[in-house]
């Protein structure tokens, strides 16, 4: 256990249980709490701690906790700790200073009470031992003068009674408590923790739980507890925010208070100190501040006027309540918004004078907050606010009338041009003010301020254009280096006659369209164009569109046409309203302002010049930053037959101007005019005179926050004939009114009516009951494909078997994922036209259930792909489904991702015998376990199931299939999966059965004991793979996988090439020869054959026969031999080693084991090499060039010939040649083995000294340290060499007993290969080589 309160030194001494008490920074983590049942004891096991002496105004809290120790005895400073605290916010600083415009205000307000809301709870200690064991260091405050000791005890003076040296340490006790506490600068250790009142204590064993109270901030590790169950938190932070500290020394000890503050929440803290006992008590609580404060606060309001003032809430919750009481002729009324805030609104009296409105705030329990606010009215009548300064200078007034004092404040940037003229009348007043010539380029004003007791009571504007010449069209262009070269194209066509002021001091006369300019430097200029232009036209470059940032001035230029005027500016900001007859003559304005996105707003009456336009397509179309659509933007052009995509894009435009067309009668198309716009509503009878249109296609297309439409929107469109995609992505539409599609009974087109409408839920039955109505005979239909795509709210449809005709059904309901059903009777009896099912319920995930006769009128179709891809409910189809359709040829992914798909009518496709495309048709059908549907037909009089896999087999009766991808991919439950082509999608390789094994052997003649000639022969085979070994080894693999041969094929088998199973599957079968084995040996050959029926196995074994007894001379050389080599090339001295000759082939050649000084000719790695015999002399030779295998998958092994080099360094030689050999001494029964010479690169005659093993890898050569014998590596690191013996060699025959050939060690199993298919070595440079140590693993 530790102290509660402790010195801030740099160690602690060890407490009484022997852990040394230390600062550090221990991870804050939950788990690490525990608690411990045992600890769960009522509160009056606890002594209460000792109260601190109460504040004025006491901390409202939203939790709070006392710690605790326990221990009889003398006290510790100790403590234990206990939280519960709901995080609350601060205070807010609006809160905590209320609005300095406030006139007055009651006490009540001029603080923030504090309103507990959660019980309150506390924190305490009590003693561990008789005295704290610490060390206490020199304070700031020092009251008391102390040494610093390493311990607290002290011996006492001698003679000292018992109760006399009691009360001597109780008292030196009490001098150090003092002491620490005024220091400020001591640590608080918690060991329980508790809420209360009456919360259980909870034990806390952690060390790094703390309360650092220090100089100049806090840190505070500690846990706590939210909600009723015991969720454990940490209170962890440090904070500088210390405020209100006090200590007060009390007869009992000290009490200490204090806030902290940790971000925006505030924290109470409480200790309690007894210098008698050493019990701390520390109670925690954090501040919930409850108050309002006012944003902003007008002191004048006009006559009459209403004003709104925002309030701000702290604290306030459900319970808590606003209200506002005027007095006299005021009114005042209190709106909240929810629990953070509200406003206050205040209307004056029609006559002026000085009002007051109380607020006032209840929690809705006990604490009430109350705020006077003081306002003073007036009046000030002014007869306009705006007027126009003349261009050339002038003076301008306003006519007031009024009962305040007030200024006049122009603003800083206007008074260089404008000023006040001086008149003053009684109380009805004139304002009079002198404008100076405007001689810059560009149009401008200033707003005017009247203020009145620091209100701004009424604003003036003053605007003044530039002093241009009237007939100049006037535009201010940014060139720039980096897109335009610096070079300006104007959008002058049509006839030009015309003089240019480029604005960079140059001007020319231009009669070609388009002139170009180009400037000195890029930046801004103001170009000026007189004379005569008849259009504006602005397909020009990219680089040149947007170069025309605002036009200033139109001028008399004579313009006839403006379309496209300003085709794809992204540059133009603002364009000016035009003087009187500059548009006179013009006849469109079509694509006018298309895409110029930078476009905010067009002035009033921007066209009402242009009286004979026909056509405002496109006119805005792609404006994005467009806000607004001036009221009457039309109301002087009626001859406009055309508003095609007119506001197209607008996104930013949110309504629509009432009346806005009422003028426009001769309008035929109104196609996408709203498309993309972020209109919510539409106004009633905005399409009341259109009687005429013949197109409302797209006309709200895209309007993704238009919630309702005008049930008589439509009712002047009889005429319609296309009325596609007119809701097309409506997110936000909730509904339709019934009967707004009857007028269309002209219109044929309905293609995407309601697509992407997310938000739209059932349609009225009825809805489509009038289409095509008026349609003439002979007509199509109705194309109505997409109409419901993506209604994901939609699960009623109404019935269109009421429409005469239709055309066109495809994407109908795809993306309905709500839809689960139709009734029958859906569909009209004509619609022959339609010939696509395409997507028609692609994505209708909850589909189950289709009826019957859905289909009966659509004879004309052709076309059936992912009509029902990602249904992934839908289990099956009625019998008769499909049956008048017959006229498909492609049905690709139909059920695509049907997961539910279940079965269907076995002949469903009978009557489409001309599908040519047929991909991923079943693909992902997860759940069919029925059999593919087929059609049964006749062939030689019998019956015959065709599936559509096997179409193409009956070419009389179906036309070919041509493109089958994945057809029945994921299908792996379907009934005849096995059946199905792998090339549909199916596992399928054309056999009709397991593969059947016949095996038979033979023993090469002249090789009977070294060679086995195995032949296979089977049939239905797709893949196979064998194994060939001894039959212990072979045994000894099936032993590896309990027997399992598919196991022991997978891992160790071979397997047969295409070209081999062709053969194997002939009459004459596949013959595999081993011409590589051992002498009177067993072998086995397993063979496996495999297909998508099944596999197949098949073993036999074969004994090669004894080897036949070769010549004397040869069989001399057979047995085991002591090699003396003639000295070495290390140490110079002679090296003896054993070896072994074995029979290889008779009369022809022995194998040798065990030579030199690497182990790569031993038994143990089986590497051994050739030695040749010559049956005419009866000598032997060794020649080096062939490789002898390979170790591990890198490495080829060779024998080479070594020599000295004419620096006498140790090299190989590579030849083909055989250049040792040796002969048989029968006198002394000894072999003697000779190295002969050769001529080297440079044709040097140079002697062989000897062969041994080396590696070759990469084209270089390799000596490996690990593979070399111990005793023949001299020298260690980079100094090793190895010491490799120098011949002549001299065998000497071994004992008889020591003849025994030793039982080769087992290796890892490698399947035997044909000697066809022995891996051969690539081919050597000869020659000189060198070698390089290293270590092979």
């Amino acid at each position: 256990m530790k102290s509660g309160l402790q010195s801030r030194t740099g160690f602690r001494t060890p407490s009484p249980e022997g852990r040394a008490v230390r600062r550090a920074a221990v991870p804050a983590s939950p788990e690490r709490f525990r608690r411990h049942p045992a600890e769960d004891r009522t509160p009056d096991a606890v002594p209460e701690p000792q109260e601190c002496s109460p504040q004025s105004e006491p901390p409202a809290s939203a939790g709070a906790f006392v710690l605790r120790r326990l221990k009889t005895g003398r006290a510790l400073l100790c403590a234990a700790a206990l939280f519960w605290l709901m995080p609350v916010a601060a205070q807010s600083p609006q809160a905590a200073a209320p609005s300095p415009q406030a006139a007055t205000q009651s006490p009540q307000a001029s603080s923030s009470p504090q309103v507990p809301s959660s019980p309150q709870f506390s924190l305490g200690t009590s003693a561990v031992d008789s005295v704290p064991q610490t060390t206490v260091v020199p304070v700031q405050q020092q009251p008391v003068q102390l040494v610093e000791h390493t311990t607290v005890y002290e011996d006492p003076a001698r003679g000292m009674t018992r109760p006399e040296r009691r009360a001597y340490r109780a008292r030196l006790y009490a001098q150090k408590i003092d002491s620490l506490v005024q220091s400020r600068d001591y640590m608080f250790f918690p060991n329980s923790m508790q809420e209360i009142p009456g919360g259980l204590i909870r034990s806390i064993y952690a060390d790094y739980f703390f309360f650092g109270m220090f100089v100049d901030h806090v840190e505070i590790h500690l846990p706590t507890e939210r909600g009723v169950t015991q969720y454990v938190e940490m209170l962890n932070f440090d904070s500088m925010s210390i405020r209100s500290y006090q200590a007060a020394r009390l007869q009992w000890g000290w009490c200490i208070s204090f806030d902290v503050a940790d971000g925006n929440r505030v924290y109470h803290a409480e200790f309690a100190v007894s210098t008698a006992t050493g019990e701390t008590v520390l109670t925690l609580e954090m501040y919930k501040e409850f108050g309002i404060a006012f944003e902003s606060l007008p002191e004048l309001i006009m006559a009459g006027a209403t004003a709104e003032i925002p309030f701000v809430l702290t604290g306030a919750d459900e319970k808590s309540v606003v209200e506002a009481i005027a007095k006299g002729d005021w009114e005042a009324e209190a709106v909240m918004d929810g629990t953070e805030g509200g406003k206050i609104v205040v209307t004056a009296p029609a006559e002026s004078s000085t009002g007051r409105v109380i607020v006032l705030l209840s929690d809705g329990e006990s604490k009430t907050i109350m705020k006077t606010l003081t306002f003073v009215s007036g009046v000030m009548n002014v007869t306009t606010q705006s007027q126009e300064a003349a261009a050339v200078g002038g003076t301008v007034s306003f006519e007031l009338e009024t009962d305040l004092d007030y200024e006049v404040v122009i603003p800083d940037d206007a008074k260089e041009w404008l000023s006040r003229v001086e008149t003053r009348a009684l109380r009805q007043e004139t304002l009079t003010f002198s404008a100076k010539a405007n001689e810059t380029m560009e149009e401008r004003q200033a707003k005017i301020e009247l203020i009145s007791s620091g209100v701004v009571v009424e604003t003036l504007l003053v605007y003044q254009k530039a002093n241009l010449d009237p007939t100049a069209f006037v535009v201010k262009v940014n060139v720039t280096e980096s897109s335009m070269k610096n070079t300006l194209i104007l959008p002058l066509t049509g006839t030009v006659d015309a003089t240019v002021d480029w604005g960079d001091g140059k001007t020319e006369t231009v009669t070609a369209v388009n002139p170009q300019h180009v400037y000195e430097q890029e930046g801004e200029y103001y170009v000026t164009v007189t004379g005569s232009v008849t259009a504006l036209g602005n397909r020009l470059t990219k680089t040149s569109q947007s170069a025309i940032v605002r036009v200033i001035q139109w001028g008399q230029l004579g313009l006839e046409s403006l379309e496209e005027a300003f085709y794809n500016n992204k540059g133009l900001t603002q364009v000016a309203l035009p003087d009187a007859g500059a548009f006179a003559k013009v006849t469109t304005v079509e694509n006018m302002f298309y895409n110029c996105t930078l476009l905010t707003a067009v002035p009033v009456g921007l066209i009402d010049q242009c009286t004979e336009l026909t056509s405002a397509a496109s006119l805005f179309s792609g404006c994005s930053s467009l806000t607004s659509i001036p009221e009457g933007f039309f109301d002087k052009c009626p001859k406009i037959a055309s508003l095609a995509s007119a506001f197209k894009g607008c996104k930013k435009v949110t309504e629509i101007p009432a009346g806005l067309f009422d003028n426009l009668t001769e309008v035929t198309d109104l196609s996408s005019v709203f498309y993309g716009t972020g209109i919510t509503a539409v106004p009633e009878g905005i399409f009341d005179v259109q009687t005429k249109a013949t197109s409302v296609s797209s006309v709200f297309y895209g309007c993704s926050a238009l919630r309702t439409v005008p049930s008589d929107l439509f009712v002047s469109q009889t005429e319609v004939t296309n009325a596609a995609m007119i809701f097309k992505t409506c997110a936000a539409l909730e509904s339709i009114p019934a009967g707004l599609l009857d007028p269309f009974t002209k219109s044929t087109n309905f293609s995407g009516l309601f697509s992407g409408c997310e938000s739209l839920g059932n349609l009225p039955q009825g809805l489509f009951d009038k289409l095509g109505s008026g349609l003439e005979a002979g007509s199509k239909g109705v194309n109505v494909s997409s109409v419901f795509e993506n209604c994901v709210k939609m699960t009623e449809f109404p019935t269109m078997a009421n429409i005469p005709a239709i055309s066109n059904v495809a994407s109908l309901w795809r993306g309905c994922t709500a839809m689960t059903t139709l009734p029958t009777g859906y569909f009209p009896k004509n619609c022959s036209s339609c010939t696509a099912l395409g997507n028609m319920f692609n994505g209708c995930t909850s589909l189950t259930t289709l009826p019957a006769d859905l289909f009966e009128s659509f004879t004309g179709i052709s076309n059936l792909s992912a009509t029902f891809q990602g249904c992934t409910s839908l289990e099956t189809l009625p019998e008769g489904f499909f049956a008048s359709i017959t006229k498909p040829t492609t049905i690709a992914n139909i059920f695509n991702g049907c997961t539910s798909l279940r079965s269907l009518p076995v002949g469903l496709f009978d009557g489409m015998t001309s599908i040519k495309t047929m991909d991923s048709a079943f693909k992902g059908c997860s759940a069919f376990t029925g059999e593919s549907p087929y059609t049964i037909v006749e062939v030689d009089e019998e019956p015959v199931k065709v599936h559509l896999y096997e179409r193409e087999d009956y070419a009389d009766l179906f036309t070919k299939p041509t493109s089958f991808k994945t057809v029945f991919t994921g299908c792996e439950q379907m009934a005849d999966y096995a059946m199905i082509p792998t090339a549909w999608g199916g596992v399928s390789d054309g056999t009709k059965a397991k593969p059947t094994i016949a095996l038979s052997y033979a023993l090469p003649e002249n090789m009977e004991y070294h060679g086995i000639n195995f032949t296979v022969k089977g049939t239905e085979f797709k893949s196979g793979k064998y194994i060939v070994g001894t039959t212990e080894l072979v045994q000894s693999v099936l032993d590896e996988f309990d027997g399992d041969m598919e196991k022991a094929t997978n891992k160790y088998g071979i397997g047969f090439t295409a070209t081999q199973l062709e053969t194997l599957m002939s009459d004459a079968g596949l013959m595999l020869e081993f011409h590589d084995l051992e002498p009177q040996t067993e072998y086995m050959l397993l063979v496996r054959g495999q297909n998508v029926h099944g596999l197949t196995f098949e073993t036999l074994t074969a004994t090669t026969a004894v080897r036949p007894q070769g010549s004397a001379d040869y069989e001399r050389y057979i047995g085991t031999w002591t090699v003396t080599t003639t000295s070495s090339e290390v140490t110079g001295q002679p090296q003896t080693y054993t070896i072994r000759i074995e029979p290889y082939r008779n009369d022809k050649s022995y194998k040798v084991y065990d030579w030199g000084v690497t182990t790569l000719g031993s038994k143990e790695e089986d590497f051994p090499f050739i030695l040749s015999y010559n049956e005419a002399d009866g000598s032997v030779g060794i020649n080096s060039y062939e490789d002898l295998g390979m170790y591990g998958f890198t490495y080829y092994i060779y024998l080479r010939y070594r020599f000295l080099n004419e620096q006498s360094q140790p090299s190989i030689w590579v030849s083909e040649d055989t250049l040792v050999s040796g002969a048989y001494d029968a006198a002394s029964n000894e072999i003697t083995i000779t190295c002969g010479t050769f001529n080297d690169n440079s044709g040097i005659t140079q002697k062989i000294t000897g062969l041994d093993y080396v590696l070759y890898t990469g084209g270089k050569y390799y000596e490996a340290q690990n593979l070399i014998r111990p005793g023949y590596l001299i020298g260690e690191g980079d100094n090793a060499k190895v010491d490799y013996g120098v011949g002549p060699y001299k065998l000497t025959k071994a004992p008889a007993a020591a003849a025994v050939p030793a039982k080769r060690p087992a290796k890892k199993f490698e399947s035997l290969r044909p000697a066809s298919e022995t891996k051969q070595a690539a081919a050597v440079p000869l020659g000189v080589g060198r070698l390089s140590m290293m270590s092979v693993h």
